[in-house]
């Protein structure tokens, strides 16, 4: 179907690390719906997302417009980095532009 099996990524990814202007939140994602809970305000508090290998797409809507960002999964044990070329998704949620390897990036940790 392409859609990619959207429960493969449940669970909530936490970011607690936080250092200068960046907040502390977390994601999760249940079946292709996402929440989040953090201290960033003005961040939209859910969406959809879908899932294609290690990519997850996440999709929300801000001031009336439809946004996504793709970001890729990297997972070791109960840590998990995201990263991508764009920094929407980073800055919407997070307040982070913290780059690594020309890309924007931030390391969760996971639970079920």
């Amino acid at each position: 179907s392409g859609g990619g099996n959207t429960s493969s990524v449940n669970g909530t990814y936490s970011f607690n690390n936080a250092t200068g202007t960046q907040k502390e939140g977390s994601i999760t994602l249940s079946d292709g719906n996402w929440t989040y809970s953090g201290s960033k305000t003005n961040a939209p508090s859910g969406g959809t997302y879908t899932v294609s290998g290690s990519d997850i797409t996440f999709s929300w809507t801000a001031n009336g417009y439809s946004i996504s960002t793709t970001v890729t999964v990297s997972k070791s044990g109960s840590s998990v980095t995201l990263s991508s070329n764009e920094v929407v998704f980073f800055s919407t949620f997070f307040n982070s532009t913290a780059q690594s390897d020309g890309k924007y990036s931030l390391t969760f940790s996971y639970s079920e």
